[in-house]
């Protein structure tokens, strides 16, 4: 009978947690993690959110300190390559079941093989100082120091720990824009000698952070044990956009990492244009909001005076058009004056005017060439799906040859910081339609708004990462991402890294769309 009431009162606890967690992911949700500038004038903010679809800069609002922001772009923090910083912290006393300490182990080292390139992370361990902890990119060496992490002595310091692991992601040189602070433990509520739940909770809270919590229940049927791993995970549930995982049944290292991987890719890069009547406020509040259908979802982060000093400049920069006064004036002579020229500035004069008039003429040819050309591909008959190329005709279309495939765009050798903002304008049936987004080195193209930076979503021939833009300074190059029908451009499949030019067509799916771009 006593065996019989354990199993029922675990099972209403599984059920309310369950329940719980099902009603909180029903009711959508908007996040704002917190706000950086890169001195380019732009607002850029880090939110989250759980609202599905194809969300665009015209769902979203945002207020500094009540005065409106134009927001210029929405896209993937995901796929933004500015990189998350992820610090695990694990708590494995000598009390859990070897299955548990080795399925702990694996998620890790999972989580370690997903992490981008721009990503950085740590390991520390309860009790563990986080004095001369440093973050690194370099997976074998987060690999080797988690294969020499055991099971260890059950220490009463799980809460100190995790608040300098908070603490110390927040002042860590080498942070990146969005933090993660994943912890993974018994769930066990043991007594506390350097801080309570409530403390931690209350400082954890405060942070701009996101918290994953894994609580490896090894007693699955004793409740007193799931409602503390429970009330450990709201940790993970009171911060920006954290998850808690309870883990007490046969499952995988994929299926646990996978918590954490596919909720990053909930949140979201969203910059505005800053005003200098926006920038001049001072220190105070970002108002983001989001129009869900009929529900208005809103959240609000602190913006620093330091940062919006940091932005000023770029706002309110002008050209300086006054004089020099050390340059002399012209007088007026009031009458007819007369230019005496020697005979040796007389031909370099008509030198350099023979040289303008030429320059000209050629300018004319190219900007004559450009024009026949992008008349053709508008009146080009659209591709097929299958991968046949077009056939030439009299007409005169263009075609790509290997010389193309070499031939670098006529740009300034500009550092590869240089910011582009590329528009895909749709040729065709619905030709007012147009897609941007900013990019520094890379853009991706597709379908999703999770993975994808400039989003095309009616197509469904598209694919969710269909193509990616690179810029290294000096040339722009589409590489298509072994998508479902391939990247064509002016009617051309194309196998490998291509060179663009500015007024290219390019195919995606059934889509097609004229791309440009400029420099920032």
């Amino acid at each position: 009978m006593n065996h019989l009431k354990r199993i029922v009162i675990l099972s209403m606890a599984l059920l309310l947690l369950a329940g719980g967690q099902a009603v909180a992911a029903a009711a959508p949700t908007l996040q704002a993690q917190g706000v950086f500038a890169d001195g380019d004038g732009l607002l850029n903010a880090v939110v989250y959110t759980t609202v599905e679809g194809n969300l665009q800069t015209s769902d979203f609002a945002l207020k500094l300190n009540g005065v409106d922001l134009t927001p210029t772009a929405v896209s993937s923090y995901y796929r933004a390559g500015l990189g998350a910083s992820y610090l695990f912290l694990l708590d494995a006393p000598r009390a859990m079941k070897s299955a548990s300490f080795t399925l702990l182990k694996d998620t890790v080292s999972l989580l370690i093989d997903r992490m981008g390139d721009a990503d950085n992370a740590a390991i520390l361990t309860t009790g563990g100082s986080v004095a001369g902890l440093t973050l690194t990119s370099g997976k074998s060496l987060l690999k080797q120091a988690l294969d020499g992490i055991e099971k260890g002595a059950a220490a009463d310091t799980l809460n100190a720990s995790v608040a300098d692991a908070a603490n110390y992601l927040q002042s860590a040189v080498d942070a990146r824009r969005h933090v993660c602070l994943v912890v993974l433990t018994t769930g066990e509520t043991r007594d506390e000698t350097g801080m309570t739940q409530a403390e931690l909770q209350k400082l954890v809270t405060g942070m701009p952070l996101t918290v994953y919590t894994y609580a490896f229940v090894t007693d699955e049927t004793e409740s007193k044990r799931v409602k503390q791993a429970n009330d450990f995970g709201a940790l993970a549930r009171q911060s920006v956009g954290g998850v808690d995982t309870l883990v007490t049944g046969k499952t995988d290292a994929a299926a646990l990492a996978g918590a954490v991987t596919d909720n990053e890719k909930r949140f979201l890069l969203l910059t505005a244009d800053m005003s200098a009547e926006a920038a001049a406020t001072g220190a105070g509040t970002l108002t983001v909001s989001l129009q869900d259908g009929g529900l208005m979802l809103s959240d609000e982060t602190a913006v620093s005076a330091a940062l919006l000093a940091a932005i000023q400049p770029a706002v309110t920069a002008t050209p300086d058009i006054s004089p020099n006064p050390d340059e002399p004036t012209p007088t007026p002579t009031g009458g007819h004056i007369d230019i005496d020229l020697k005979d040796g500035y007389l031909i370099y004069i008509l030198a350099g005017l023979g040289a303008l008039l030429a320059a000209m003429m050629i300018a004319l040819i190219v900007v004559s060439r450009r024009r026949k050309r992008s008349f053709e591909l508008d009146n080009a008959p659209d591709s097929d799906l299958n991968g046949r190329e077009p056939a030439r005709d009299g007409a005169g279309h263009t075609q790509i040859t290997e010389d193309d495939l070499r031939t670098e765009p006529v740009m300034e050798k500009n550092a590869v910081s240089a910011k582009l903002r590329v528009t895909l304008t749709q040729v065709g049936t619905d030709a007012e339609q147009k897609y941007t987004a900013d990019m520094l080195q890379t853009l991706v193209i597709g379908r999703s708004s999770r993975e994808a930076r400039l989003v095309i979503p009616k197509d469904t021939t598209i694919s969710g990462t269909h193509a990616k833009l690179t810029f290294d300074g000096s040339a722009v190059r589409i590489e298509d991402l072994n998508s479902a029908n391939g990247t064509k451009i002016n009617g051309v499949k194309i196998q490998m890294p291509t060179v663009l030019h500015s007024g290219d067509v390019l195919t995606f799916g059934k889509t097609s769309l004229r791309v440009t771009w400029q420099r920032l």
